[in-house]
């Protein structure tokens, strides 16, 4: 629900330019946007796949893109295969609900896929920019990407935490291996807690909404949150972000979140002058239906 991130395949890049998506995990982020792990992985708004045998659009409802199959013959000429996994441990402690994850994915792109890019934005989904950009990576053939992940939640308080690396092999060429983390922390001011249920958190459900003549549910977190887009020659930047969230939830379907995020850059794409170590800020409000 706090999450920004959207897309449609199992790994970054596409046709040399675009990105896909990857889908949440249990570590399911109380800011608005998603971890930069994965948003470096994830669809602008800009829904186009370049699939012929897709029809496109992006959901207002959700702010994700969808693509729809057709039923009409086609042939998008993409030959790439790919398989992917995770495995849950999820203990219940006492009163906590512990989860443990792992993932892992494979992806062959084929001989139409020849070039990936992995960027991020900086912490929201508005700015059309990107302070970390690996740019085309050439003679690419295969993507491997595997994670650990863990969480707890135990009455008014969660934290979660998320590793992932991505590596790419390319023909001819030095294999470059991404990696990315975050870890957060969240306590309810009111007498609410997180659901738990199948290896994933679910919406909250309000103890006191406002239509019952309670206050709703206001939550306060914290997150850090790591991308390091730089291995060998290939220098696509280094962001630290440091991020913290006031959300109010007065009944069930409704919600209001305000972020804070400050990124700090070492080997930025976008220099500052001759700078290319530098700081930026980012506030961002949403409100949120969900029907």
């Amino acid at each position: 629900i706090g999450s920004a991130s959207s897309g449609h395949g199992v790994a970054p890049g596409s046709q040399g330019v675009h990105e896909s998506g990857v889908p949440e995990r249990a570590a399911r982020t109380r800011l608005i946007e998603a971890q930069s792990t994965a948003e470096a992985r994830a669809t602008a708004r800009n829904c186009n796949d370049k699939n012929v045998c897709t029809d496109d659009r992006c959901n207002p409802a959700t702010g994700k893109c969808e693509h729809i199959p057709v039923f009409r013959f086609c042939d998008d000429g993409n030959n790439s295969i790919g398989a992917s996994s995770r495995l849950v441990f999820a203990p219940k402690v006492g009163n906590a609900q512990l989860h443990f994850g792992g993932n892992f994915s494979y992806t062959d792109l084929g001989d139409v896929l020849t070039s990936r890019r992995y960027r991020q934005r900086p912490f929201s989904h508005i700015p059309d920019v990107r302070f970390v950009d690996t740019g085309n990576l050439t003679n690419a053939e295969s993507e491997t990407s595997y994670g650990l992940e863990a969480a707890v939640t135990s009455g008014r308080f969660h934290a979660a935490a998320e590793t992932g690396w991505m590596r790419l092999g390319r023909a001819g060429l030095p294999n470059p291996t991404f990696f990315g983390g975050a870890i957060e922390g969240g306590v309810f001011l009111t007498d609410d807690t997180r659901a738990y249920k199948d290896g994933i958190f679910k919406s909250l459900k309000v103890k006191n909404p406002m239509n019952k003549g309670g206050l709703g549910a206001f939550q306060f977190n914290l997150r850090y949150d790591y991308l390091d887009l730089n291995d060998g020659t290939i220098i696509g930047g280094i962001q630290n972000s440091y991020q913290a969230s006031l959300i109010w939830t007065p009944i069930d379907q409704v919600r209001f979140m305000v972020n804070y995020g400050r990124q700090q850059y070492e080997d930025a794409v976008i220099p500052a002058g001759t700078d290319r170590d530098y700081g930026v800020d980012a506030v961002v409000a949403r409100a949120q239906v969900s029907f």
